[in-house]
């Protein structure tokens, strides 16, 4: 678990990084809720030193595994979601799906 202060830092520039694939992107989705389940999943599922938030190849391996999540569920299961309160369920189908777990 994270207790360094520079995790917030990490966290806001996951949360920036997934927020420009998703932002413009046409659907019905919740880009803010999208990118904090998506951030979320990824730091949970992590292991994260207080070392490790303040160095250059974690953030790297985290910002691209938040960057393929996005992609691929943008191409597979965003242009399914009829309503944006479904932006949350959908991701998670989607995690479960391609990673076997929440």
């Amino acid at each position: 678990m994270i207790k360094h202060q520079n995790f917030n830092e990490l966290d806001a520039n996951l949360t920036n990084t997934v927020s420009l694939i998703l932002n413009g992107q046409k659907g019905m989705f919740d880009v803010d809720k999208a990118v904090k389940v998506i951030v979320n999943y990824v730091i949970s599922h992590d292991k994260v030193e207080d070392n490790d938030a303040i160095r250059y190849e974690k953030y790297f391996n985290l910002s691209q595994k938040a960057n393929a999540i996005a992609e691929g569920w943008l191409k597979n299961c965003s242009h399914e979601i009829k309503h944006y309160e479904d932006t949350e369920n959908s991701l998670n189908d989607y995690l479960i799906k391609t990673y076997g777990k929440l």
